[in-house]
């Protein structure tokens, strides 16, 4: 590799972790927890970053809303959180806290501002899209498990690497385990009728907003949804917002 590609290729890992450590820390904000919790969660993943994602000013300003506190970063000892003295005009001495390094991300729900959560997948689109590949799907590429004639649980395939005449959603990866998709802006006329008709058996990863008929031409995607790896599949974790125009 050329000097240019190896900081090219740095660069594109310093974004990614930069992403995923905004996107677990707007997850802990997200969450109904009290304050306590919350501090308490955000300080445990903090811990976890590495040292260049730590110091990124987007981090630390995220740090700051979620716990109060700021983070003054030492030259060439670890991070200390200092305390932000709340409600008084007494100067008191900054407060060192220590914690325990633990973490624990099973089944974090997204957060439940829907203007951030759809500007933060539009920006994380924007910056995978010179770095990642993008897949196709057709209505096909849905993968059902059934148990007694009964519909379980839905999933989307990995779907091609091109576009054809009956694509209907792209996937675009924003990493190994975690992808975007929303509907492709092509949609031909005759696949445009045969999704809106199958409506029903994308409700697990589609959710419409608005009125909708069969005089509709074109479908919108209003926001973006969120996908994880799940084996060979994607697992629907955020549906994506669709307006039929």
């Amino acid at each position: 590799m050329t000097e240019e590609e190896i900081q090219k290729f740095k660069e594109g890992v310093r974004l990614q972790n930069l992403g995923k450590a905004l996107y677990q820390l707007n997850l802990i904000n997200g969450q109904k927890y009290d304050i306590e919790t919350k501090i308490k969660e955000a300080n445990k993943f903090y811990q976890t970053l590495d040292k260049s994602t730590k110091q990124e000013p987007k981090i630390l300003d995220l740090m700051f809303q979620i716990t109060g506190m700021k983070i003054m970063i030492a030259t060439k000892e670890k991070p200390v959180i200092i305390e932000k003295q709340i409600k008084t005009e007494v100067k008191t001495d900054n407060i060192v806290i220590q914690k325990e390094i633990e973490i624990d991300t099973e089944e974090i729900e997204l957060p439940k501002t829907d203007q951030y959560q759809n500007d933060y997948l539009e920006e994380k689109y924007i910056e995978a899209e010179s770095n990642y590949p993008k897949s196709y799907l057709s209505i096909k590429d849905v993968e059902v498990i059934t148990k007694e004639n009964t519909k379980v649980k839905s999933f989307l395939k990995t779907g091609r690497e091109r576009a054809m005449s009956n694509t209907l959603f792209v996937i675009q990866l924003i990493s190994a385990t975690e992808a975007i998709f929303s509907t492709y802006r092509d949609i031909t006329s005759n696949f445009f009728t045969s999704f809106y008709r199958s409506l029903s058996d994308f409700d697990f990863a589609f959710e419409v907003i608005g009125l909708s008929s069969l005089s509709s031409t074109h479908v919108k995607t209003i926001q973006k949804g969120f996908l994880i790896k799940n084996g060979e599949v994607w697992e629907v974790k955020q549906k994506a917002k669709i307006k039929f125009q």
